[in-house]
């Protein structure tokens, strides 16, 4: 869902001039709100513009595993 939720604002481009990191915000308060570990933005928002909707849930999800993981690692 939450994927769905960013990629839809940073394609829809619902507000001209807002900057992506706002939506990364949004949806890190909401990772981190339900345990998780939030995302670094990275190339994130390339995917979301590249991949269709579902190759890219599978993306944002394999990130959020992948980075909830790694910070287990560190500590």
């Amino acid at each position: 869902m939450l994927a769905e939720y960013y990629q839809t604002l940073l394609t829809s481009h619902a507000f001209v001039f807002t900057n992506q990191s706002l939506y990364m915000n949004q949806v890190n308060y909401l990772l981190k709100l339900n345990g998780f570990t939030p995302l670094y933005h990275g190339v994130i928002d390339f995917w979301s513009m590249t991949l269709q909707k579902e190759e890219f849930k599978r993306f944002f999800i394999d990130e959020v595993i992948e980075q909830h993981s790694g910070e287990f690692l560190l500590h």
